[in-house]
């Protein structure tokens, strides 16, 4: 979790999240944190009424975020990139099998990669872009 949040923290302009389950309050914290600092941030979140999700936090402080609950067990993606339309920064993916909770680092055997890569920054931005345009009516976001 600790490298999932030096990543998220390493954001300058621009960063995406699809995760399935996001109860993890420091890296909701991050996540606000770089949201309040300017950098345009958007999620997808499945498991919004969870205890502890991060969803409310999220949306109360302007991140744009949509649910994905209205469709269960559909969206059990768990990545996030960095920068990357910033190719100047060092774009990035976090992905993994490893939620953004309590439980996937101190109960389960999950792996997390951290990918510094543009083009493959760019790949994840392009699914996102897509996901994310089905739930608003707006592709090409």
């Amino acid at each position: 979790t600790s490298h999932i949040e030096t990543a998220v923290m390493s954001v300058n302009t621009n960063m995406e999240i699809a995760m399935f389950t996001f109860i993890n309050n420091d890296l909701g914290d991050a996540v606000v944190s770089r949201h309040n600092a300017g950098v345009n941030t958007k999620c997808i979140v499945e498991n919004i009424f969870y205890f502890g999700s991060e969803y409310n936090k999220l949306d109360n402080a302007g991140v744009s975020i949509q649910s994905h609950f209205s469709v269960a067990n559909a969206f059990h993606h768990k990545y996030a990139i960095v920068d990357a339309k910033n190719i100047s920064s060092d774009p990035l993916v976090i992905t993994g099998s490893h939620n953004w909770t309590n439980s996937a680092e101190d109960d389960y055997d999950e792996n997390t990669l951290i990918i510094h890569d543009a083009h493959i920054a760019s790949m994840y931005y392009e699914e996102f872009i897509m996901r994310y345009g089905e739930m608003t009516g707006s592709i090409g976001v």
